[in-house]
């Protein structure tokens, strides 16, 4: 339906990811 929507739903969603682990491994 929206390629473009989809794509930025998904990034934003990845770097949320990375931020999780990266603070649990900080931790």
């Amino acid at each position: 339906m929206f390629p473009h929507f989809f794509e930025v739903y998904y990034t934003i969603k990845f770097q949320c990811l990375l931020k999780l682990r990266g603070m649990r491994m900080g931790n």
